[in-house]
């Protein structure tokens, strides 16, 4: 029977459902990625070519790198790239539909020094090149990951420089959509906030072990965290309908937690005891605490505190319903599982 379907589709020519098939499936959209190798980079080259419905080419400074290679294997193209010379990656611009720009901050922040003022300087000048250049190569959507542009009184360093960013696309004719993250749950990994602590009994002798998540605000602080292993899922989303979201923000929050809340949930799923640092609010804002925390983490929490960062679970979920929220997360990180030891 299977031998008849050539000949009957050479009978009906191009009337044969498999080309008629064929003519109607959309033209992949080719997207440009940058910083592919990064965290956010990383997410949404994976959800793109996941899908089946993307050509995806990933520029990172670092095309032989593990993550790199990995993503090759998935189907991405790679192609090294430098942010800082627009000349690098250019050439991969024309003829693209689509681009996800991001810029990581901390890597520019260590690298410097590290020096604050120099870092924000350079992300912004880096970002502005690239979506400029996007501007120039006709790009019909570039996705922006932004941060909250907050009141200068509660300013945030980091969230600033991409806010400067921002003002900058909307002035332009750029057609974009800005995605504000929230707080990565990893960061409890990246920064070493979760850790394991001795305990001693009044003997001196070892105790059972304990954990302490780390977290330099107090118990009742609540940030609204997502894990960055999705960002991708959003990314997708906008290119998918870019009717509905070129012009339009796009905001993302899988959970909105108390530092208490995370320490409590860590506890249920390892079988562990993890405790927070228990700070006071009147601990947290003196001086001394501030100066050992660093200004730019301290002004984070700051703005968590305040409640600064509007987020809506409900909204976040409405647009990529399989979020997840942070038992979730930490329930799949192999990093929580080794520190934990569960």
């Amino acid at each position: 029977m299977a031998s008849l379907v050539p000949a009957l589709d050479r009978l009906l020519g191009p009337l044969a459902p498999g080309r008629q098939a064929a003519r109607s499936a959309p033209k992949p959209l080719s997207i440009v990625v940058f910083a592919a190798s990064g965290d956010q980079g990383r997410s949404a080259c994976h959800s793109l070519v996941a899908d089946g419905g993307f050509v995806v080419t990933g520029i990172t400074e670092e095309p032989f790198g593990e993550v790199a290679v990995a993503l090759k294997h998935e189907g991405v193209k790679i192609v090294k790239g430098k942010m800082d010379d627009p000349g690098s990656y250019t050439p991969y611009l024309e003829g693209m539909d689509g681009a996800f720009v991001n810029a990581d901050f901390l890597n520019s922040f260590h690298h410097l020094g590290p020096n604050l003022p120099k870092a924000l300087t350079l992300e912004i000048k880096q970002s502005i090149q690239a979506v400029e250049a996007c501007g120039r190569a006709g790009i019909k959507h570039v996705v922006y990951s932004a941060l909250d542009d907050l009141p200068e009184e509660v300013e945030v360093p980091h969230c600033a420089s991409k806010a400067a960013v921002v003002k900058h696309i909307r002035t332009s004719s750029l057609p974009a959509t800005i995605l504000y993250p929230s707080h990565p749950f990893s960061d409890l990994i990246a920064w070493d906030l979760l850790r394991e602590r001795p305990r001693f009994d009044g003997q001196g002798s070892g105790g059972p072990k304990w954990y302490v998540l780390a977290v330099p605000a107090p118990d009742e602080c609540e940030i609204p965290g997502y894990a960055v292993e999705q960002i991708g899922d959003w990314v997708k989303v906008a290119f998918q309908k870019p009717g509905k979201w070129i012009g339009q923000d796009m905001k993302v929050c899988g959970e909105i937690l108390s530092v208490e809340e995370m320490a409590k949930h860590l506890s249920k799923i390892s079988k562990k005891q993890v405790e927070t640092l228990h700070l006071t609010k009147e601990e947290f804002y003196q001086p001394k605490h501030r100066a050992r925390v660093g200004d730019a983490m301290w002004a984070q929490y700051r703005a968590c505190l305040e409640d600064q960062f509007v987020r809506d679970e409900s909204k976040s979920e409405a647009i990529v319903p399989h979020q997840w929220r942070f038992v979730q997360w930490a329930g799949q990180s192999k990093d929580v599982h080794r520190i934990l030891e569960f």
